[in-house]
This record gives C-alpha cells, structure tokens and sequence, in this order.
C-alpha cells in the first residue's frame, strides 16, 4: 500500500504526500543558522510525530495548541496534526495572561506543545488553574520522536475535505477573542489559487517573516509547502532591526516577500532598504491594512521593473485571502485613493449590500465559495451574527460570510471604504474596540471606560482612551496595568480621564457623543 492509498478522499494529507513524493529532494525549510529540511525528511519526520501523538492519545477533531519558535520540528508537528486531522492553533507567548487564559478556554486543547525553551510565568499561572496537559518540546523530546521505528506511513482516511484543519483567533466585540476555524478544502482552494494567480511554483523561495500565530502566514505556509516551493521562516527579533531584515532576506535570496505594509513603510523611512537590494524580488506582496500612496509610490520606484507589487485582500474567516491587485504606475495619479482590493478570486463570489441588504454598487461586502471558512470554534452566537447559509436557484445551499468591510466596485475592481462596525485595522492586526474596553473595565483603578480611533491621515490612526477612574489612583497606574495587560498593538497611545462617562437616554455611554466631543478635536 502507498501513501495515497491509504486516503480516500481529497484532503491536505494526500496532497502534501504527493507533493513530496514528486519534491523529495528539493529544500522545504531553509533557516539563516544554515539548517535546511528537505520535502523528504519533512515528511518523515512528520509522520513520526503524528504516530507518536496517536499513541498519546490525540485523535481526529482534537485541538492542539501550539507555542510555535518557527522552529523546523515545530513546523514538522503542524504537519503531523494535518496528516492525523488534528485542529491546531498556534498562540503567541507574548499574549497577556487574561487574553492567552480566554483564547485556551476557548479552543478548548488537549494538549499544549510549548517550542519555547522555557516555560513563561503567564503560561504557568494558566496551566495551574487549569488541566491542559502539558508537554516543552525541547531537543530531547523531538529525538525520542524521531527515533520511532516501524510503519511511517500514517492513514487518514477519516480526514475529509471539510475536516477542520487550524484556529486563528481574532478580536472578540464581547471581550472573548474570537477562534476562527478553516477546514482542508479552503485552504486547498487557496492553494490552488495562490499557484494559478501569483505562479507559485517549485523554484520559488519565499520568506515567513509574519508572525506565525497571524493569519498573514497561513499564504507563506501553504503556499509555499504545498507546491514544492522553499520557506525561510525569520524571527521576530529581526522585525525591530530593520537593516539586520533585509541583509537577511539577501543572504537567503528570497523571491517572494509577503507582509504587513507597516513593516515595509517602516524598511523604507528607516532607510533599511536601499536601491540595488534584495535583487532576487520577483514579488511583493501585501495586505492586511492600507499602503500610504507615498510609501507605496516610493517602494514602486525603489524595485524598478523586475519586481511585481501586489495588494492582496482577505478576512481571516475566508482563508486569509480572496482577491488580489497588481500595482501599476497610474494608480499613483490619484495620491488620495487606497489602491484596489482587485479582482475576486474564482473560488469566491460576493455580494455588496447597503444598509437595507439590497444590491448595490457601494456597501457591505458579503463573500460565499468554496474557501468561507467554517464559523468560529465553540462559538455558536458569534457564528450565526457573521454566517449564514443561502440557497442558490438550484436549492444548493451556500455559505456566506458578511466581512463588515464597506467596499466599492469600480471597473470591476473592488475599493475599500472602510468597515462598518467598530472594527479597526491596526498595525496589520484586525481588532474589536470593546475588546480593549474590556479589558481595560478589569482594572481596578478603571469604573468605565471607551476605545477609539482616531485617524492621524488616510492610512494610519491612534487608539484612544476615555476613561474615568475611580478616586485614589492615577493616569501612571493606569498605564501600567495596559502594559501589563494589554498586547502592544492593541495598547492605546493617548488617553483622556474624565470624571464620568456621557450617557444617552437609554442609561448607556454616549459613543456618538465621545467621538464628536473628544475624538474629533
């Protein structure tokens, strides 16, 4: 028996065992230390770590979390849970204890795979208030994998196109950070996409420098090990070293770059890439958030024409991506406008609603196909308010997921106006204001409170604060507890303390008149 015949459906198991029965040899990983990981071993190796964990107990439609380094061993336990049909959801260490304590309780895991050398006292206070089993895999604890004998070979004939594959979690609106969770077809379909529409191919080297518990690196991931291409994931200390980034992505001759716009404005106001560098380019890719024109307009100068820029657009519960733009040189005679979302992938469709759910030319974007993802896990609330199902003229049914982003069409290109809830785009991050506010109600020091945004230009803002404290305490506590309590990029920059709140007639915080009062001057 083969691996292929050990699988009777379609799912990302079979695919990535053919993709490395046809790459075997070529580089899957390859890190600036020097290590590489052919497809081969990668497979291998994953095998083993998947046949270890069902000896532990782990089984189909389990959630495992994963405290991933990017390590090759942490990305060869990702692939194990594809292979077995493990869910995995891969958190960041550096999340303050109340937020990681919600995202566990949520996910619900029944184990928790630490990559990290040492155990962080946030993860320890959790872990002794809870029963997670608990397992730091350090080099000793990956050899004993490797040194498994018997079959390699793993069966997953259980694994179906719709079997959840991995958790992503985005801000919450109700202080509960929201898991959403992908099966194997949307990301099949992504794939295949990502190959069709950007021409990922064998002989592309593409970089990982997003962080890997952001959705951004589901496209460096997938697109990449699943068409024969090579990875070179990058640590995040290098994102605050600006010139260290690009000598690094030089040294390892990456063709395709995907990130956040923040990061490359910041490469180029440093002065961190200069013309001439990182001749390998092919690629740019980009999204998340808007690109100040000025920036962009400088990037497109600074890689001449060998190098293709590409706004790519997508929520985290379609896959992370479903449509795609090519940068030309007249979208800068407009210096004002956002350039396009462009054109829907073809395994999506869309509708734009106004206010009343009628078709229009301006409104909410609504996307349904084959890469809407499955809802949120253990979450039926937060599902049913941003998914619904709708039956085509057939009776067919199909899934629907309102974005609440505000988009125009223009000459069959989609245009981001803005979003229509209280959600902000921030540093490259999607969050829900009342998330902070949340939080921030928590304090002790704290007897309500409001989150803005205040827009500083077109493409950037400021998270603020209003705020009203209870007697006996200060502004500097108050800023402590979010440095303590708050991840950075959702941590507000400015904050206003009055004695009380304004209410509306109804008994609750006059948001409108907030923001016209306070925000707006």
């Amino acid at each position: 028996m083969n691996q292929s015949q050990s699988i009777t459906e379609n799912n990302l198991a079979v695919d990535f065992y053919q993709v490395a029965a046809q790459f075997e040899n070529n580089t899957a990983l390859k890190y600036l230390s020097g290590e590489i990981l052919t497809y081969r071993v990668l497979n291998y190796r994953s095998n083993q770590i998947a046949r270890q964990m069902l000896d532990m107990g782990i089984k189909l439609g389990d959630c495992l979390v994963i405290f991933n380094d990017k390590s090759s061993n942490a990305f060869s336990l990702m692939f194990a849970c594809i292979k077995i049909g493990v869910v995995y959801c891969n958190l960041d260490k550096n999340n303050p204890e109340q937020r990681l304590s919600k995202m566990l309780e949520v996910c619900q895991p029944v184990y928790i795979f630490d990559f990290y050398p040492h155990s962080h006292d946030e993860l320890n206070d959790i872990r002794n208030k809870h029963s997670w089993p608990y397992l730091n895999c350090d080099k000793k604890f990956i050899k004993a994998f490797e040194l498994q004998t018997g079959n390699n070979l793993i069966e997953s004939n259980q694994i179906r196109g719709n079997s959840a594959l991995y958790v992503v979690f985005t801000s919450g609106s109700t202080g509960t950070p929201k898991g959403a969770l992908i099966s194997h077809d949307n990301i099949r379909h992504l794939i295949n996409w990502s190959q069709k529409r950007l021409g990922i191919n064998q002989d592309d080297h593409l970089t990982n420098i997003n962080p890997i518990h952001f959705d951004n690196s589901v496209f460096d991931i997938y697109a990449t090990l699943f068409s024969g291409a090579c990875l070179s994931p990058i640590e995040s200390s290098y994102l605050s070293e600006p010139h260290l980034l690009v000598k690094a992505i030089e040294k390892l001759a990456c063709n395709i770059w995907f990130s956040v716009p923040s990061l490359l404005v910041y490469l180029l106001t440093t002065k961190s890439w200069l013309r001439n560098q990182l001749p390998a380019l092919r690629k740019i890719i980009f999204g998340g958030e808007g690109f100040p024109k000025q920036h962009l307009k400088h990037l497109f100068k600074l890689i001449g024409s060998n190098c293709q820029l590409i706004n790519v657009y997508g929520p985290t519960e379609c896959s992370c991506i479903c449509s795609a733009y090519t940068i030309q040189k007249q979208d800068f005679d407009d210096m004002l406008e956002l350039p396009p979302l462009g054109k829907i992938a073809s395994h999506f469709n869309f509708k734009i609603l106004d206010d009343d759910d009628s078709p229009a030319s301006s409104g909410e974007l609504v996307l349904s196909g084959k890469s809407v993802g499955m809802g949120y896990i253990n979450a039926a609330k937060q599902t049913s308010e941003h998914f619904y199902c709708e039956n085509d003229n057939l009776g067919i049914a199909h899934r629907h997921y309102k974005t609440g982003d505000i988009v125009q069409l223009k000459n069959q290109q989609l245009h981001f106006l803005g979003r229509k809830d209280n959600q902000i785009k921030h540093m490259g991050y999607r969050i829900e204001l009342e998330e902070i506010e949340n939080q921030v109600n928590a304090f002790k020091e704290v007897i309500e409170s409001f989150a803005g945004y205040v827009k500083n230009d077109l493409y950037a803002g400021t998270i603020v604060l209003v705020v009203a404290m209870r007697k006996g305490h200060s502004i500097k506590q108050l800023k402590q507890s979010l440095i303590s309590d708050i991840a950075e990029f959702m941590r507000p920059k400015k904050i206003i303390c009055l004695e009380i709140l304004p209410k509306n007639s109804n008994g609750k915080i006059d948001r409108q008149f907030i923001r016209q009062e306070y925000l707006n001057s």
